[in-house]
Order: structure tokens, then sequence, then C-alpha cells
């Protein structure tokens, strides 16, 4: 009974660990639930490499990026797991039976990515999903003065028009700062242009 308590705990754990891993994996780089299942721990060199080549829809090619504390999730999940399986994210239950080559066949499936986010976000009573750390990101990223086009690359969008059809009104909100910060009203310029009341002298042209 004790070592059946043990294990458990031990799966527990475990899960705890990758379920914190795998959250922060989704909010930091942004990726899909495809990809970030699909993560090799060779990928991001056991938490070593701060940024990893992914191939994502159209088996398009991207560059994704890690925070420090992301990194320092994956080590700690890699550490308690103590395995050389390929994965980064494996399964822990009781019914994944047999591992097959380096692991393969205990890598967690979208499914799985799809559970976790709706577990959590349950347990503190918001409405989430793997698709809503993206969204967030690219939002918190235009906000603090983000480009459309880079927040294109990191989402890994093929076409430019898809990242504007969904974020084009943070872009608008940029020109509008924009307008507001640098513009000036007609009233205003009038009284900056030479000659004017209040506007610069001009320069008095010299008898001979």
């Amino acid at each position: 009974m004790a070592v059946g308590r043990g294990a458990r705990a031990q799966r527990h754990r475990l899960e705890l660990l990758r379920d914190r891993a795998l959250i922060r994996t989704l909010y930091c780089t942004a990726m899909r639930r495809a990809e970030v299942a699909s993560l090799d721990r060779a990928d991001v060199q056991d938490g070593r490499a701060d940024q990893a080549l992914v191939t994502g829809k159209g088996e398009k090619e991207r560059v994704v990026f890690f925070d420090a504390g992301t990194l320092a999730a994956i080590r700690a999940y890699l550490r308690m797991r103590n395995d050389g399986y390929a994965p980064l994210f494996l399964r822990h239950d009781t019914g994944r039976g047999a591992p097959g080559p380096s692991g393969m066949r205990y890598r967690i499936t979208t499914l799985t990515v799809w559970n976790v986010v709706k577990r959590y976000a349950r347990a503190v009573g918001v409405q989430a999903s793997p698709h809503a750390f993206r969204h967030d990101k690219a939002s918190v990223m235009l906000n603090q003065g983000a480009k459309l086009s880079e927040v294109q690359d990191i989402l890994g969008h093929a076409s430019p028009e898809t990242t504007k059809k969904i974020y084009a009104h943070y872009e608008t909100a940029h020109l509008r700062d924009a307008f507001d910060r640098y513009s000036v009203p007609a009233e205003t310029r009038v009284t900056r242009l030479p000659g004017s009341p209040g506007g610069p002298e001009t320069p008095r042209t010299r008898r001979r």
C-alpha cells in the first residue's frame, strides 16, 4: 500500500511539474497546441536553449523564444522525470502502456494540452483555451508597441492578412495614439506661420 501511495504521489508531482512547464511554454512562445505537443527535449536542449526551431502549419518553420522562467520550469520537470525519453512532455498516467522507441508512445497529444489548460482554468474560475495564450501574448506585445509584422512572425502566420484580420484594431489604436500626440490643429498651425500674430517674425527686407 505504501509503495502504491508513493507511486501515485510521484505521478502527481510529475504531472504538476509538467503542467506548469507546459502552460508557461504555451504563453511564453505563443505556440499552437500541436506544436507544443510535438516538442522534443532536444529542441530546447533540456531547458538550456532560449530558442527553438519549430515546424507549424503548412510545414512552415519559425524560431520560438523561451524566457528564463519557462526554461527553469522545463528543467525542474525533466530533473524529476529522470529518464532519457525524447518527447519534452509526457503522459504519466497508469494507462499509457509501453514507451515505444525513445518513449514516443508516451508523448502527450493535443487533447492532453487542451485538457490541462481547461482543468487549471476551471480551478481558478476563468475561461481559457490553448489558443487564448496565443491571443493574449500577441495582444500584450502589440500593446507594448510591437509591430504587426513582428507578431506575425512570432505567431507563425503564413499570411500577414491573417494577423491584420485578427489584430488590426491594435494597429489602429497605435495610429490614433500617434495622431493625438503629433498632429497639430489648424488653429495652432496658423499661429506658427511666419508673420501671423504670435508666430515667428519674418525677416525685414533691407532698403538700399
